[in-house]
């Protein structure tokens, strides 16, 4: 287990901002991260994907801002054949090391207006009704009699958006509406008081 004492930091920043998630970037051996830091969940989510690849690692965010810095070997030999390391040039690695790197390089502030798009988190966690598409689309309001919010749609309600909109969605009897057309990628979900 490893403290990542700048998520602390950054965390805090959150709050006073007012967002539950956030995105940075990291470079690694000439490899750019895309970082996306959640924490409106218990543990809090850290997911470190390399652009231009389809390779990213979600990792868990324990109380005291704990990471576990095992990686899975077929993951391991990925990100390493990735980032160029084992090839003779560079025979050694430590996740270790590369995890003080990366706590290094976060940002102790979080900047105003880097709330995530619903497209940006689908590409990196698992949420029911993909085929609805991953564009936030409107507010589906129910009336409880003819139609109710489904299980699945709040599921993915709170996967892509948040728990505090899941929440609501669940008092309020309203489902989040998804569409593929890309002229809804940069809807930004407001909550459905």
């Amino acid at each position: 287990m490893m403290h990542l004492t700048s998520l602390k930091e950054l965390h805090l920043s959150m709050i006073k901002e007012g967002v539950k998630s956030t995105r940075f970037e990291f470079v690694y051996n000439k490899a750019k991260f895309k970082c996306l830091f959640f924490t409106d969940e218990n543990p809090f989510w850290l997911v470190l994907a390399i652009q231009g690849t389809d390779f990213y690692l979600k990792l868990d965010v324990l109380g005291g801002y704990r990471i576990n810095t095992f990686i899975k070997q077929d993951s391991l030999n990925e990100l390493k054949r990735i980032l160029g390391i084992g090839n003779g040039s560079n025979p050694s690695f430590s996740t270790n090391e590369f995890f003080s790197k990366l706590n290094s390089k976060i940002p102790h502030k979080a900047v105003k207006g880097t709330k995530l798009y619903t497209f940006e988190i689908a590409e990196y966690l698992d949420y029911p009704n993909v085929s609805e598409g991953k564009y936030f689309k409107n507010w589906i309001t129910h009336d409880g009699i003819k139609s109710n919010a489904r299980p699945e749609n709040l599921l993915k309600t709170r996967t892509l958006i948040g728990k505090e909109a899941y929440e609501m969605c669940k008092k309020k009897n309203v489902s989040s509406g998804w569409s593929d057309d890309e002229k809804y990628k940069y809807n930004m979900p407001t909550l459905p008081y």
